[in-house]
């Protein structure tokens, strides 16, 4: 890696760019679509990982071809240049720090000599990132839209806030070193809600920003309307985890005790004893119930599910003897509709499996009461909607009664479909309509120049 950093600074400093080319053109791929249409312009997608599937729905659209870059590789050039242990502050705001404003020119003029050259050998004619505050996204970002190749987000946190809850949210981590300025052409967010958020803020001007819905969504409300139940299978109650720190962003516990924003060593803070109750409640039903199937879903595993099996473990309960258990990566829409009870907290599934008719149990007890807690509970003023277990044993209970008696108040679904439409735009599969009309239009716009 050293001697690579030396022959990358040599080839730089020589103003020699197309070895550079040649390599990135080989490690971006192309993601495989139903279509194969060579002739379409491109669009390269930044921090891929964090799209879910949004990117092969785009690519499945056939109006673009959709290429990815590894993270290593869209990271490796950032390190050529900036130094270790930088933070958010001096990336975002180099005019506030001496000593980044060399680096950042350096960098600005390697992209500016990189980049076109990368994007005419690939046909990249729009950039794609994930979130206005993804420091590797940035600068890549910035200088594409700079150089003509429109930089478009479709950002991740789209959760449907009240706007009473944005001065709360302005706490987040993301937030914290200032008011960042949208520097690309068009966000495309998943609702009104954070579209009057990022103006709210400042982050980018009301022309620039619209709300189109969840391009993921699409499938999933097309299965939904579809959706016929075998009723030959086995009962499957899913669980979508939380962790200690779920949706506590900007909370003075969570900046205070924890070392990222999920897990703590601090045993009294966060949701640290509704996580243990209810994960390990969930374990004990598995065992009492050989006869349906119990999933949790974690966001991912490795440590989360260690954490998981630790709360099980410490009831002296041993997960490996319990064979209707189950631990997935799976997708979350698919997960829900092959369910019939759903449990979530905090999170999106929990509209999501709303939507479907399905009992959707939310665990509310324990730190979930705590004042200061609440108010960092997404959705919590729609839990009339759903069932609300205000114990360990009413989280076992409402589980067992569910999947005796799962009919849920037609009612109570016409605000469900609301509150989905609420979040997501619209009860119909046409965000990625929206998206690929939007995304032509600004590559068009920015091309007529």
């Amino acid at each position: 890696m050293k001697l690579l950093k030396i022959i990358f600074k040599i080839l730089v400093w020589l103003g020699v760019y197309w070895p550079i080319v040649f390599v990135y053109s080989r490690v971006i791929r192309e993601v495989e679509s139903e279509h194969r249409k060579k002739d379409l312009p491109a669009i390269l997608f930044l921090s891929h990982i964090r799209f879910r599937k949004d990117v092969e729905v785009l690519a499945n659209t056939g109006e673009f071809r959709v290429l990815i870059i590894p993270d290593i590789w869209q990271s490796r050039i950032l390190t050529q240049f900036y130094p270790r242990g930088i933070t958010r502050a001096q990336i975002f705001f180099p005019e506030k720090h001496v000593e980044m404003v060399e680096v950042k020119r350096r960098l600005y003029d390697f992209l500016r000599n990189f980049l076109p050259h990368l994007y005419r050998n690939l046909g990249i004619r729009c950039v794609v990132g994930a979130s206005l505050f993804y420091t590797k996204d940035y600068d890549w970002g910035k200088i594409s839209d700079e150089i003509g190749v429109p930089y478009v987000l479709i950002p991740r946190e789209n959760y449907a806030l009240e706007t009473s809850d944005h001065s709360r949210y302005k706490d987040n981590i993301y937030y914290e070193v200032g008011n960042i300025s949208f520097s690309g052409s068009m966000i495309l967010c998943q609702n009104e809600s954070m579209r009057d958020l990022y103006i709210d803020f400042g982050f980018v001007t009301p022309q620039r920003i619209v709300a189109i819905g969840g391009l993921r969504m699409d499938e999933f409300i097309r299965n939904v309307k579809s959706y016929k139940k075998n009723v030959s299978k086995r009962k499957k109650v899913v669980f979508f985890s939380f962790s200690l720190g779920s949706n506590l962003n900007g909370h003075p516990d969570q900046v205070a005790y924890f070392d990222d924003p999920h897990w703590t060593s601090k045993s009294d803070v966060g949701w640290a004893k509704l996580f243990d109750s209810a994960h390990s409640a969930y374990a004990k039903l598995a065992m009492k119930r050989p006869d349906v199937d119990f999933i949790f879903k974690p966001k991912w595993l490795g440590k989360w599910k260690d954490k998981i099996e630790e709360a099980i473990s410490n009831q002296g309960i041993d997960i490996q003897r319990i064979t209707n258990l189950y631990f997935t990566e799976e997708d979350a829409s698919n997960l829900i509709l092959d369910s019939d009870v759903v449990c979530s907290f905090g999170s999106n599934t929990i509209v999501e499996a709303g939507f479907t008719l399905k009992p959707v149990i939310i665990p509310m007890y324990y730190e979930a009461n705590r004042r200061d807690y609440t108010e960092y509970i997404f959705f919590h003023n729609y839990f009339h909607l759903f069932d609300i277990a205000e114990s360990q044993e009413a989280f076992v209970n409402l589980i067992e009664e569910k999947l005796s008696n799962p009919i849920v108040d037609k009612e109570l679904m016409k605000e469900r479909e609301a509150l989905f439409k609420y979040n997501f735009s619209s009860t119909k599969p046409d965000a990625a309509i929206k998206c690929t009309k939007i995304i032509k239009d600004v590559i068009r716009r920015n091309y007529a120049l």
